[in-house]
């Protein structure tokens, strides 16, 4: 009797395979926090070698730029290029429904993985994990806010500095904390989106 050969795995692309590790950290990221979840279990949920998730990402913390950092960080940088220009070009305060509603969807498409980095442990016991870019697009778009106030003329009624903040964490709570916001509303997420566009373009900048 002659012994079977085990199956040949099919060739898989190099897209295909960086899909697969981008899904299965995603997965674990959101079911163990960044702590939680070691690079060796997500290239095994990946069926690739974890000598190969390192020859792509470099890292744990690379990976995780990779699939969460980078795409907020490309969210960010649009809001803030959106405000310079509208500021350079003389123009009203943009409108910043596009960018809201962007940054909205992004934590609603990856509200376990932020969820368990903020309630879970954001920390692998060396440095907590942070966005990429963040501090950046605080920077600027504070900047912005500062030159809309001093273009019409006025002082800002408050800290712009934490007033941007204020408005980020507001996106972000009405999507971690929605469970407990709206337990008890039938608010959709368009609604949601719309109410937290209004505030931020009617709170922020000089009427």
């Amino acid at each position: 009797m002659t012994e079977s050969k085990p199956r040949r795995r099919p060739r898989r692309s190099r897209e295909d395979v960086l899909a697969l590790i981008r899904n299965s950290a995603l997965q674990l990221f959101a079911e163990r926090g960044y702590a939680g979840a070691t690079t060796q279990e997500i290239a095994r949920n990946a069926d690739v070698s974890e000598t190969l998730l390192f020859r792509h990402f470099g890292d744990k913390a690379g990976l995780f730029d990779a699939v969460v950092s980078a795409p907020f960080l490309k969210i960010m940088e649009s809001f803030g290029e959106e405000q310079q220009q509208a500021l350079a070009g003389g123009t009203e305060p943009p409108n910043s429904r596009k960018q809201i509603g962007e940054l909205f969807d992004f934590f609603e498409d990856n509200r376990e993985v932020f969820s368990a980095l903020m309630f879970g442990g954001a920390s692998d016991g060396k440095e907590p994990v942070r966005l990429a870019g963040l501090e950046d697009t605080f920077r600027q778009a504070a900047e912005a806010v500062g030159a809309a106030y001093a273009q019409a003329g006025r002082k800002p009624p408050f800290d712009v500095d934490i007033a941007v903040r204020l408005t980020f964490g507001t996106v972000a709570a009405a999507v971690l904390l929605r469970p407990l916001l709206f337990s008890d509303s039938k608010a959709s997420s368009a609604e949601i989106r719309r109410a937290i566009a209004a505030m931020s373009s009617r709170g922020l900048w000089p009427d």
